[in-house]
C-alpha cells in the first residue's frame, strides 16, 4: 500500500501507526 511504502517498510496489509 501507499501507505507502506512512504513509511519506508514494504508490508501486505496496513499497519495503523
Amino acid at each position: 500500500t501507499v501507505e507502506n511504502v512512504q513509511s519506508g517498510m514494504h508490508t501486505v496489509e496496513p499497519e495503523p501507526n
